[in-house]
């Protein structure tokens, strides 16, 4: 009795194992679909959406380990699929960029500074900006945007204005501290930062064909006239350095996927290696 209670053990055991094996759960037909339209979506080269299907297996399914697993190996050729593309979208802006680049700087021109050399709008005034009614668009050796006022009255201005028709832009204000806005022999000087100043570049690049007035904001504001070649000035300038700052940014985004098409690469290689071994 006890052998045949046995050999009906191992009978129901040897049943349970075939139904186990041979019957999947939803969730793991389910991570298998998903599985297969990632691995279609890779050969078609949807890169994108064979990643996005992967990371639903992920988020889904995590108790799929089996799919999971496979798809970590699927994940780097995509990764690098989609890093290829980003690549070759980069480069031909970084081009663009480049004949912009070379476009702009006929526009500007270096002022040496025993503090900081700066460039300036080819058309601005040669000597001394400081003293006059107005403001000067300047750009840094590093590429920042940034702009000085200066007007001979006592209107103690914390801020500048451009005015076109109905609409306006204002600076950030900056309050009296004897540094970047100091008042001497007559003349309020202010230095305001991109940061502070950006709005104004962008309102003359918008409305440079537009007339324009310039109002100092202070205690006492005092409005004049903005001639049309300081508004084209302030333009070209403010374009100029939008375009630096671009390529920089370009530059910095390829030198980004270019890593990261080496970490896909390195990754499918290691991927590799360990099939290879657990083929053996």
């Amino acid at each position: 009795m006890l052998n045949v209670a046995i050999r009906n053990l191992l009978i129901l055991s040897a049943s349970a194992v075939v139904v186990t094996s041979c019957g999947e759960s939803a969730d793991t037909k389910a991570a298998r679909a998903l599985l297969e339209q990632a691995k279609t979506c890779l050969d078609e080269g949807n890169f994108t959406r064979s990643l996005e299907l992967l990371d639903s297996i992920e988020s889904a399914y995590p108790a799929e380990i089996a799919q999971r697993r496979e798809g970590l190996h699927l994940r780097p050729k995509a990764i690098e699929g989609v890093t290829l593309r980003q690549l070759e979208t980069t480069d031909s802006l970084i081009a663009a960029l480049q004949i912009e680049n070379e476009r702009l700087s006929s526009a500007i021109r270096f002022v040496e500074n025993p503090v900081e050399g700066y460039y300036v709008s080819t058309s601005a005034v040669k000597g001394d900006f400081i003293g006059t009614n107005g403001i000067q668009p300047r750009i840094t050796p590093e590429g920042i945007f940034y702009i000085v006022s200066s007007v001979v009255r006592p209107v103690k201005s914390t801020a500048v204005t451009l005015t076109s028709g109905g609409e306006s832009a204002t600076t950030a204000t900056v309050a009296y501290d004897d540094e970047r806005n100091y008042r001497r022999n007559g003349v309020e000087v202010i230095t305001f930062m991109a940061s502070e100043c950006d709005t104004l570049g962008r309102f003359a690049l918008t409305h440079r064909d537009e007339p324009m007035k310039l109002t100092f904001d202070g205690a006492t504001p005092y409005t004049i006239d903005f001639p049309a070649a300081r508004v084209e000035e302030l333009a070209s300038v403010y374009e100029a350095a939008t375009a630096v700052n671009r390529g920089k940014k370009a530059q910095l985004d390829k030198t980004r996927l270019e890593r990261q098409l080496a970490l896909s690469r390195s990754q499918q290689a290691r991927t590799f290696q360990d099939e290879a071994q657990g083929e053996e």
